[in-house]
């Protein structure tokens, strides 16, 4: 009997997730008729960064690489493992250039590992917020401030990429951060998102009244000593269903405008500037489509 239970509160949920996200899809046509389309440009945002990154990863992958690989009789991915742990250090002056080198490889893949992370972590932030769910949506929001702050210090401390893909186990992880918190917080305030990395904790990763009170029910008069939790964590309303959604959408894309103002390597790529001349558009005309709503659903005194 109580599998049965288990089975019937499962589907119970499944079906309400499934409810809120035919309800989201349509608040969102209502009040902003082009809301898809602002999600499919910020996806091709992630997709065109990611493909920076693979382009200059494999422009990175100099002819000297191949030929020490040759004279050292080890395959070019092994060399390059070598050479970033400085296991190949010599008077050579291309030993040194292809060490600096595969350093630099590293920050790259590194990079580009993290774009496609974050591309997916957009894509799972949308659809938890398609179904009122806030925490996990805010939790990715500081896993892309984080993840920006590092692709930024790969630039900047090609070293730094070698620590970090040395962090395969919890020890080695709590090090690296232990090492380069102070730079990964400073990176986060230059980049101007800072706020959404504390905005992350305070809804996800830290247990604290703001990740919690807007899923809480209070019951009405027939049953005053009830207290539940509700399915979603802010309401069906067109308007704040909405709100919360596009103001994601525009936080995503705040993070990567950071990330591209940030990187020269990025700035000079016209696909890039112009999915972004069409969010900054996109965004102007969701704010004109929210206010609108407000006034008109205003109650009238």
């Amino acid at each position: 009997m109580a599998d049965d239970d288990a089975v019937t509160s499962l589907e119970e949920h499944l079906a309400h997730d499934a409810q809120n996200i035919e309800i989201s899809r349509r608040n969102l046509e209502h009040i902003f008729g082009r809301s898809e389309e602002t999600i499919d440009v910020l996806f091709r945002l992630f997709k065109e960064l990611a493909q920076a990154y693979a382009d200059e990863y494999y422009c990175a992958l100099q002819p000297e690489l191949f030929e020490l690989s040759e004279q050292f009789g080890v395959d070019p991915v092994e060399l390059t493992n070598l050479l970033r742990q400085g296991a190949l250090l010599g008077a050579d002056e291309r030993e040194m250039k292809a060490q600096e080198q595969a350093i630099g490889q590293q920050g790259l893949l590194n990079s580009l590992w993290l774009l496609l992370k974050m591309d997916r972590d957009c894509r799972n932030a949308i659809s938890q917020l398609l179904r009122l769910q806030m925490t996990q949506p805010m939790g990715h929001l500081r896993l892309q401030a984080e993840a920006a702050a590092l692709i930024v210090l790969f630039h900047e401390v090609p070293v730094l990429g070698r620590d970090w893909i040395d962090t395969l186990d919890p020890q080695a992880g709590r090090r690296f951060y232990t090492k380069h918190q102070r730079r990964i917080k400073e990176a986060l305030k230059n980049l101007r998102i800072e706020d959404l990395y504390e905005q992350g904790s305070t809804w996800a990763l830290h247990v604290r009244p703001q990740g919690i009170a807007g899923s809480v029910e209070m019951a009405g008069p027939d049953s005053p000593k009830k207290l539940d939790f509700s399915h979603q964590e802010f309401g069906r309303s067109p308007y704040e269903a909405s709100l919360f959604i596009l103001e994601h959408l525009d936080s995503e894309r705040r993070v990567l405008k950071s990330l591209v103002d940030n990187l020269p390597r990025l700035s000079d790529r016209p696909e890039l500037a112009t999915a972004f001349e069409q969010l900054e558009e996109l965004k102007q005309e969701w704010g004109r489509a929210l206010s609108l709503h407000r006034r008109q659903n205003q109650p009238r005194g």
